[in-house]
């Protein structure tokens, strides 16, 4: 059979939490083996024997060795099937128990690539109560193929690892693990359960396949045959490949195990045996539903009033009452949920506005006539929680025209529920990339809808008495009104940060945000700061100028990311190859330029090359100012106060100054006469 690995298992590590305990007295040997494995103390076969049940192990003696196992559970397509996970070791004075875990296998040669990324996952879940955690420090993501993003994420489907192999030569290096054909990132402590993911980025001509997997540190070597696709191993080589009582078949790029027939078929009588069972089991499922239905009837109140408790909605009204400015006078409510069921129609499907991975986000018609957008999440962590509630109580104070509003929440659901403004006219993606090709969106309004969603993001960075940064900025966050009016939404990801600790304050191991507008530096440095917003913005400038989306396989040479192709177009002089058509004249190539030049050192490597966005505002609103002025030049000459009032009404506020060097930036390169008249004019009326 076809493989492209020499091992069908990953070796990981379990960090054990053992309590000092009387031992129990126990004194049969079977007990205390399993083929060549010991098991000492605390754990054993049998539960009498064994400190907790949580400590009970199972020895299948239908293989030659047995094999030592706990049980534990894989999710995938949304089912949970039980695993036995095999046990190769338990070294106890180290508190390590040895276990195989399996490789997640991505066969992506039948995907035709396209606007949807292909995407595969399953979760492997250790026991809830068990004394089990994944060892951080012995551990390491590892991915072996090509052009695929491989992932490490937590039951919140938040990135945890994550690591991209590339296979840009076929210069495979046998032994490394260097990011060519094979990566490895380090886990973060404490894991539980995790869900690895394959997310195919680009067709490759070495190999169809990516293998994802848990493995011990410095225990596993790469191989260059492990990219060969004609390298051929007969699994049914090995020994006890299958079970007592079945026979292995050699298939390619696979094998089986079947059963012998046994006088009737004994295969048949598995498989009755498994269709009774199923039966049995629905009809359980049914019973406890229905059980589950009467009950939540009768306990309806009681369990809004835990859930208000637990979503500690006390600690919200605390909060609210404490607060000096009055978030109250500000229209912030904490609504009941009668109130959002009824504006929902129960959460009625046709109400739903948009269902993502994280949330779905219904219409809904308050008691007053509002009409309103509510966001109604599906996972989050209990732990959580409290800062949740935190972060509600920040985002409410919030209030800039370019922001959507957070109307209120609500606390009786186990999730709580967000209330924003609801916002009629789509997002930018879509105005962009879907409902029309090419986009009938003018340079004029493009132009606009940068500055003002820079305009939000400056203030939230730092305008708010608490600085947040979004830490997923994206054109499908940027909602339009009915007067395309720009509006920043969807702060699941925010972190808030006091203004007086540094910038790198938002250090976080999570990998946040969405392929095509993730910060490069984030991957290397885990610190989420100001720029990582900036360099997302960038990409959302260079989808204005072009009309294309953030990740595209129609752009060849390793050029598929947008900020790449962009960036590339720009040092080339090829801008104008590349902005889509319909919005280039001789009245914006100027514009245009100066935008380009803007994006481009948004999207620079490095955080500190870039600017802050007070100062990409200020370019922006400097370039769109000159552009009015030479409109009314040639409309009426201007006096000399008209001019004074129009700059200061523009410059009316003293800005922070930055130290990323971007004034410097565009004193020094005098790429354009743009370059040198617009963006460092703004700088100095800034200052």
């Amino acid at each position: 059979m076809k493989i492209f690995l020499h091992f069908w298992e990953a070796l990981l590590l379990l960090l054990l939490v053992i309590l000092p305990h009387t031992k129990a007295v126990c004194h049969d040997n079977n007990q205390t083996l399993c083929g060549n494995i010991i098991i000492p103390y605390p754990f054993s076969l049998s539960p009498d024997c064994a400190r907790s049940k949580d400590l009970v192990l199972s020895c299948n003696q239908t293989f030659n060795p047995p094999k030592l196992s706990f049980k534990s559970t894989i999710t995938t397509g949304g089912k949970i099937y039980d695993h036995d996970t095999e046990v190769s070791n338990i070294t106890l004075e180290q508190g390590l128990l040895h276990a195989k875990t399996p490789v997640l296998l991505f066969n992506f040669s039948a995907f035709k690539f396209n606007d949807t990324t292909p995407l595969l996952y399953w979760t492997f879940t250790l026991p809830i109560d068990g004394p089990y955690t994944i060892s951080q420090t012995d551990n390491m993501l590892t991915a072996v193929g090509c052009g695929t993003a491989a992932s490490l994420t937590d039951a919140d489907d938040n990135y945890l690892a994550m690591c991209m192999p590339m296979c840009s030569s076929a210069k495979f290096i046998t032994g490394s693990c260097n990011g060519v054909g094979c990566c490895q990132s380090s886990i973060p402590p404490g894991l539980r359960s995790y869900t690895l993911k394959a997310q195919l980025l680009y067709h490759s001509n070495f190999t169809n396949f990516t293998h994802i997997f848990l493995v011990e540190k410095d225990k596993f070597t790469f191989n260059s045959l492990d990219m060969d696709p004609n390298s051929d191993v007969d699994e049914c080589q090995k020994k006890d490949v299958c079970a007592r009582g079945q026979y292995c078949i050699n298939m390619q790029g696979n094998f089986s195990c079947e059963f012998y027939d046994r006088k009737g078929g004994s295969h048949n009588q598995v498989v009755l045996a498994g269709v009774g069972a199923s039966f049995g089991l629905l009809v359980l499922l049914a019973l406890l539903a229905l059980l589950h239905r009467k009950w939540k009837a009768r306990n309806l109140e009681k369990t809004k009033r835990r859930n208000y408790q637990c979503n500690h909605g006390l600690l919200l009204e605390k909060l609210i009452s404490l607060d000096e400015g009055g978030v109250s006078d500000q229209g912030f409510m904490v609504f009941p949920l009668t109130e959002i069921e009824k504006a929902t129609n129960n959460f009625d499907a046709t109400r739903i506005l948009g269902n993502g991975g994280h949330a779905t986000v219904y219409k809904g018609l308050l008691s007053d006539k509002r009409v309103v957008a509510i966001k109604k999440s599906k996972l989050i962590n209990p732990q959580e929680i409290k800062e949740f509630i935190n972060e509600v109580f920040i985002l409410s104070r919030i209030r800039h025209r370019n922001v959507v509003k957070l109307l209120g929440c609500c606390l009786e659901t186990e999730v709580p529920l967000l209330v924003y403004e609801f916002i009629p006219n789509g997002t930018l993606a879509e105005h962009l990339h879907i409902r029309q090709r090419p986009s009938s969106l003018s340079w004029d309004d493009r132009l606009r809808i940068a500055f003002e969603t820079a305009r939000a993001l400056a203030h939230l960075h730092c305008d708010a008495s608490i600085s947040v940064f979004h830490r997923d900025v994206k054109s499908s966050n940027i909602l339009l009104d009915s007067n395309f009016t720009a509006k920043v939404s969807d702060f699941g990801a925010s972190r808030s940060i006091p203004l007086h600790e540094s910038a790198t304050a938002g250090l976080s191991t999570v990998a946040q945000g969405t392929f095509g507008y993730l910060d490069p530096e984030h991957f290397h440095t885990g610190q989420l700061t100001q720029k990582s917003d900036v360099y997302s913005f960038g990409v959302i400038l260079a989808e204005l100028l072009t009309g294309e989306t953030p990740i595209s396989q129609s752009r060849t040479g390793g050029q598929a990311n947008l900020g790449t192709y962009f960036v590339s177009a720009t040092k080339e002089n090829r801008i104008f190859e590349i902005v889509e058509p319909h919005i280039v004249n001789n009245n914006t190539r100027k514009d245009i330029e100066a935008v380009a030049i803007l994006a481009e050192t948004c999207l620079k490597m490095q955080g500190v090359e870039r600017p802050t966005m007070k100062e990409v505002e200020i370019a922006l609103m400097s370039l769109r100012w000159s552009k009015k002025q030479h409109q009314h030049q040639h409309q009426h000459p201007w006096n000399s106060s008209e001019k004074n009032e129009e700059i200061k009404l523009l410059f009316s506020q003293d800005y922070p100054q930055s130290s990323s060097g971007f004034n410097d930036h565009y004193d020094s390169t005098g790429k354009n006469s743009m370059e040198t008249q617009l963006l460092p004019s703004s700088m100095e009326y800034a200052r």
